[in-house]
Formats: C-alpha cells, structure tokens, sequence
C-alpha cells in the first residue's frame, strides 16, 4: 500500500509515489493499492486536508476537482 501525503499538484513525494508503483507493478506476486487523498471522497479526508490547507495558507486542488 502506498499511502500519498501530499495534496499539492506536482509534488515530489506524489513523483516518488509513481515511480515505487510502477516498479512494484511490474513483479507478478505482487499487488500494489495507492492511496491519494486528493482522489478521496471521504469527508474527513477532505476536511483534513482543508484544514491542512487553510494552515499553510495553500489553496487546495482538492474540492476544485468535484
């Protein structure tokens, strides 16, 4: 499981994220779930990130992406 941190478009933690994905992709035996909060529907992942948001003072891709 790859659990992505980051809401910011272009990050490099996102960047990284791929990369492991596609290698651990490409052996048979294994499965890979990745978890992006930005793709997430779930409430309170979308108000955490909000609030994470506001805190940094960042607009957040996430609710512009509805």
């Amino acid at each position: 499981m790859i659990l992505k941190g980051s809401v910011r478009p272009g990050n490099y933690t996102g960047m990284a994220a791929a990369l492991v994905e596609d290698e651990l992709k490409r052996h048979p035996r294994v499965s890979v779930e990745t978890i992006d909060p930005v793709h997430r529907r779930h409430l309170a992942v979308r108000q955490s990130i909000e609030r994470t948001a506001k805190r940094w003072n960042v607009e957040s891709a996430f609710l512009s992406r509805e």
